[in-house]
């Protein structure tokens, strides 16, 4: 991402085009800096206190218009089903009830652990790098989901525009938690039937090698 070169009194402020995951989080769980616009301006510029203190209005006033424009109100809220970062093509994985178990099992993690602190961490659950395409280019094939690999591409997600999670967010968080609720009810249900018909066992002992309980279903 190209950066944006401001001037405050004499010294310059460098400023990323967009804002990144890792600003928006630090920004999100510092309460000092929600409460405070001098600690807000001193994070998002490295500047120091005294210097957003002794600035002119003028300069700081421009520079609370340029974050509210581009970081605020001038971000798309859309979907992106595929990007290119850092060199790699990644493509949403829109087919979640394919997602396999592995993948289910952190994002219930993460997203009970925190949403905001492991952004970075769901968008590399929902966002896998691209190896392949159809002959006519209108569908993509995702590596497998690793959870090894997912925590090494979630630092380099750091980095990545925070538009890019506030485009799917709500779509990320519904699905997700609806397909979690689903296997925890599915998983809820095998349960019950595994005791009931252990139970069934105990009272019917004889039946432990019948048609009643094959050996097949592993439930026994």
């Amino acid at each position: 991402m190209s950066e944006v070169i401001l001037q405050v009194g004499d010294k310059e402020v460098v400023l990323p085009e967009k804002l990144t995951i890792s600003q928006y989080q630090r920004l999100k769980t510092t309460n000092d800096l929600q409460k405070d616009p001098v600690m807000f301006l001193c994070a998002m510029t490295g500047l120091e206190e005294k210097e957003i203190r002794g600035a002119k209005k003028s300069d700081i006033d421009f520079i609370m218009k340029y974050l509210t424009n581009h970081y605020v109100e001038g971000v798309k809220k859309e979907i992106i089903p595929t990007f290119e970062f850092e060199g790699v093509q990644y493509g949403l994985h829109n087919e979640l009830n394919t997602i396999n178990y592995g993948g289910w099992v952190d994002l219930e993690y993460l997203i009970t652990d925190g949403v905001e602190k492991n952004i970075h961490k769901i968008m590399s659950i929902f966002y896998r790098p691209i190896n392949g395409w159809n002959k006519k280019r209108t569908k993509y094939y995702l590596n497998e989901y690793d959870h090894d690999e997912m925590m090494e591409q979630s630092e380099l997600f750091l980095n990545l525009p925070i538009e890019y999670w506030w485009g799917g967010a709500s779509f990320f968080l519904r699905v997700g938690q609806s397909s979690i609720n689903n296997m925890k009810a599915s998983l809820e249900r095998q349960k019950t039937k595994t005791k009931a018909i252990q139970r069934l066992k105990k009272i019917f002992p004889k039946w432990t090698h019948s048609k009643l309980f094959p050996v097949s279903t592993g439930l026994v």
